[in-house]
């Protein structure tokens, strides 16, 4: 029991920090500064869709996990092996519906963070290359010196 909640928690780590670039794959393009006014709003939907199955599929689990250890402790006393048999069932059919939709929840939300940032951004994108919108003025000189910042995605 202890190795298979060892996996399943290694497992939940990798898909939570793993984005996985979903831009390449549902669009096409190298980064997402590529990406149209309509295609980010389309994928904002998306991702908030997702926050919404997520956040259901993690309340319903929750009440199923809630269900199952109540019945494991209420037949604990009477001593039916079937009730416990069918709580323990349902914690664990439970608890794993509540990893896939935490795991859902949170992927989904760090997609909408970066979108609403890449919507709020003022900068010229071309790929990654981002130039400032901003100027900087060496002491009293005339001269323009164009900000440059290099973003690396992986």
């Amino acid at each position: 029991m202890k190795k298979v909640l060892l996996i399943i928690s290694t497992l939940i780590l990798l898909s939570v920090s793993g984005n996985c670039q979903w831009y390449n794959r549902r669009y096409g393009v190298n980064d997402i500064n590529q990406l149209s006014k309509e295609q980010l709003n389309e994928a904002l939907i998306r991702t908030q869709r997702g926050i919404s199955d997520g956040r259901t599929l993690s309340l319903i689990s929750a009440i199923g996990i809630c269900g199952g250890i109540t019945e494991i402790l209420a037949t604990r006393n009477v001593g039916e092996g079937f009730g416990i048999l069918a709580g323990m069932g349902l914690l664990i059919v439970s608890v794993s519906l509540e990893i896939v939709g935490l795991t859902k929840w949170g992927i989904n939300d760090s997609r909408a963070k970066s979108i609403k940032e890449v919507l709020k951004s003022t900068e010229l994108k071309t790929g990654l290359l981002n130039y400032h919108g901003i100027n900087i003025y060496l002491d009293s000189q005339v001269s323009l010196i164009p900000c440059l910042s290099v973003i690396i995605h992986f």
